[in-house]
C-alpha cells in the first residue's frame, strides 16, 4: 500500500474552482482525454486538475502556453506566477508518479 503525498498547491486565487471545476468534474473523467492543449494557464490550477484527475489512469500529454506577460494583470509580478506554476506542476507530477 502506497501514501501519498499530501498535496499543497500554491494558487493565489480560486477562479478555477468557482468557474471550471464543477463543469470538469462531470465531463472530462467521461472523455478521459490523453493529449490536452491549454491556452493560458496563469499558475497552473486546471492543469494540476488534470494531471490529478486523469494521470491515475493512463499517460498524458498537457502542453501549457503561456507568455506570463499579460496585460490583463498588470499589477502582478508575472515571473512570480510563472514560477508558482512551474512549483504546482512540478507537485502535480511528483504526486502522480507516486500514485
Amino acid at each position: 500500500m502506497s501514501i501519498m503525498p499530501m498535496t499543497e498547491y500554491n494558487f493565489t486565487n480560486n477562479w478555477f474552482e468557482v468557474t471550471s471545476k464543477i463543469i470538469w468534474d462531470q465531463f472530462i473523467p467521461q472523455i478521459k482525454p490523453r493529449k490536452i492543449l491549454e491556452i493560458g494557464s496563469y499558475e497552473g490550477a486546471s492543469a494540476c486538475f488534470l494531471i490529478d484527475t486523469l494521470a491515475g489512469d493512463h499517460p498524458l500529454e498537457i502542453h501549457c502556453i503561456d507568455p506570463w506577460q499579460d496585460r490583463e494583470h498588470k499589477s502582478e509580478d508575472m515571473n512570480e506566477i510563472g514560477s508558482r506554476f512551474d512549483s504546482n506542476l512540478a507537485l502535480a507530477i511528483s504526486n502522480a508518479k507516486t500514485a
